[in-house]
């Protein structure tokens, strides 16, 4: 868990940046809060896909799948769950959308041990070997 701590820290800046654009009047208590709600949550998401990609290195021994990976999520960007508000188009299907939502989630978890996406063992050692 050390290298996806890295990665959060590495993302630090925006919340710095986010806080220096404030004029000085805007910087109050609530917005300070909502800023530092803001880090919580991104650390919270850099550490878990941090992870992740570690992961993904460790297992195919290739950088390349590490930055697709990042440039599919930077693209992507966090899940939008305005569908559940009541003056959403998408409101009427919110159960469906949460239901296609779990399905992504579990289908996302059982990627971790498929020997279709990631070979059975570490490819690491193999290439520190040659």
């Amino acid at each position: 868990w050390i290298a996806p701590l890295f990665f959060r820290v590495a993302h630090l800046h925006h919340f710095y940046e986010q806080y220096r654009q404030l004029p000085l009047y805007r910087r109050t208590k609530s917005v300070l809060l909502q800023l530092t709600l803001g880090l919580v949550v991104q650390w919270t998401y850099t550490t878990l896909f941090g992870a992740y990609v570690s992961h993904v290195f460790l297992r195919t021994g290739s950088l390349c799948g590490v930055v697709l990976a990042h440039v599919f999520c930077n693209y992507m960007g966090l899940p939008n769950v305005s569908f559940a508000h009541p003056s959403s188009d998408l409101y009427g299907y919110r159960w469906f959308v949460v239901l296609v939502y779990i399905v992504g989630i579990v289908g996302f978890g059982m990627g971790f041990s498929s020997v279709v996406l990631f070979p059975r063992e570490s490819l690491i050692p193999a290439l520190l070997l040659r």
